[in-house]
């Protein structure tokens, strides 16, 4: 009578708790027949208690993880912990297979009851999103193994980076030397840094494609072109945890579309008949400036000859007093950060003082 009463008690302050249970919860006898399901417990595995009361909890566990969880009872009987876990597959009342983590819990030493009590917790999405990371995985190591390009992964949870030897040899480091994924921005050229630290933070570190193409400075101090792509991944939680990235030596090629692009250019101002100085400029990677070709008419307009503005460009900015060189100098690095066309109106003083 007083062991019922107490019965009564404990299942009434269970009912509480598996009532407001996210997990599922079911308490199995220790003739390992199922004698109560929470609410929850439909939710996850779409069958009414009624349906689940005294059959074996195995019933509803996919037929190759079987083994593992009936294991696990038999640890329970034979060892001293309290509580084992295991990762297996439920059959749904529709047939679909769902990934759960069953924590079961011994309690055939308690006065009251005699038996498990098997706490599910669903882990489909979770799964899912590690079979992602081991694909993709995979597919790094196989694009390790496979191609020229500068190739690395960098695990945020263990705050591990690793690069592949193409990597190395582009950036022209030692393979003992280590290079973080934030030294990265650092390396791209001045007028990239911003437009690679807006990419890797608004894109790869939401888990979103990456693209872009910018200049980085090797270890010698020279500047290459490269194109750089990347991804990041999230585990179950959509949470970024690891992200996956290539770098592309593109020095070559883009070098040739600069020159085409510069040629082309010299070419239209000519056939538009320009009056005054025609003239092609280049800014490499380094910062430094480089006058390409100068027309005669800076003879006419500057006083000066074509070869000697070529092998000195400052000539030209001497001539302009210093408010009108600040303004100019930063519109023409502007217009060359932005690829945009430069149209500016300045004055000079000339040799004659005009």
């Amino acid at each position: 009578m007083q062991s019922g009463r107490r019965l009564n008690l404990w299942k009434r302050q269970l009912d509480f708790l598996l009532e407001h249970s996210y997990d599922a919860i079911i308490v199995q006898d220790d003739q390992k027949k199922i004698i109560f399901t929470s609410p929850s417990t439909e939710r996850l595995i779409g069958r009414k208690s009624g349906e689940m009361i005294g059959k074996d909890t195995l019933t509803f566990i996919h037929s190759d993880d079987r083994n593992e969880l009936r294991t696990i009872l038999i640890k329970l009987d034979s060892a001293k912990k309290k509580s084992l876990k295991c990762k297996c597959r439920i059959i749904t009342n529709s047939g679909e297979l769902n990934w759960v983590e069953a924590k079961v819990t011994d309690y055939k030493q308690n006065q009251d009851f005699s038996g498990f009590i098997i706490n599910i917790r669903d882990i489909n999405d979770e799964y899912e999103a590690e079979k992602q990371l081991s694909l993709a995985e995979l597919k790094y190591r196989t694009l390790v193994e496979s191609t020229s390009d500068g190739v690395w992964h960098y695990d945020l949870e263990k705050d591990e980076i690793n690069w592949s030897d193409s990597l190395y040899q582009i950036l022209g480091y030692d393979r003992n030397e280590d290079i973080k994924p934030s030294q990265i921005p650092d390396l791209a050229h001045l007028f990239d840094r911003e437009k690679v630290l807006k990419g890797m933070y608004d894109r790869v570190y939401a888990g979103l494609p990456y693209e872009a193409e910018f200049r980085i400075r090797k270890k010698d101090g020279k500047y290459i072109w490269v194109r750089a792509e990347g991804n990041g991944l999230k585990n179950g939680k959509g949470e970024v945890i690891l992200i996956l990235g290539a770098i592309k030596n593109e020095d070559t090629r883009k070098k040739v579309e600069l020159d085409l692009e510069l040629n082309k250019n010299r070419i239209e101002n000519i056939a538009n008949g320009i009056n005054g100085v025609l003239a092609g400029h280049r800014v490499h990677p380094d910062g430094k400036f480089e006058n390409l070709y100068i027309s005669s008419g800076a003879t006419e307009m500057w006083g000066l000859r074509d070869e000697d503005v070529i092998s000195d460009p400052k000539r030209i900015w001497d001539l302009l007093d210093e408010s009108e060189y600040k303004i100019l100098e930063s519109a023409f690095y502007k217009a060359v950060d932005q690829h945009e066309k430069l149209d500016h109106m300045y004055s000079f003083t000339d040799k004659k003082g005009e």
